[in-house]
């Protein structure tokens, strides 16, 4: 995928550009957790583009949601720290 044009799609044009480009859904976790890694390291010399990460991974978290059709304990704790991050 391509890294820069993924973190700047609609929200709802997630799912539609991994479907084109045959991304598993078992690879939904893997991706998400790069992106919070990404977003960590970039967050003190670019907050802007570390925002871009992290409301992508929330986006990641909610299309594994419908994916699985359940929610994990691990995700949840990310994406209330990753909402509190986003507030700042």
């Amino acid at each position: 995928i391509d890294l820069d044009t993924f973190l700047t799609i609609p929200a709802e044009d997630v799912k539609p550009y991994l479907k084109e480009r045959n991304f598993q859904p078992a690879n939904l976790e893997s991706l998400s957790n790069i992106l919070l890694e990404a977003g960590k390291r970039t967050a003190l010399e670019d907050p802007v583009k570390a925002r871009l990460y992290y409301s992508r991974v929330l986006d990641l978290y909610s299309l594994m949601d419908q994916v699985y059709g359940s929610i994990s304990l691990d995700r949840y704790q990310k994406e209330s720290w990753l909402q509190s991050q986003l507030k700042q």
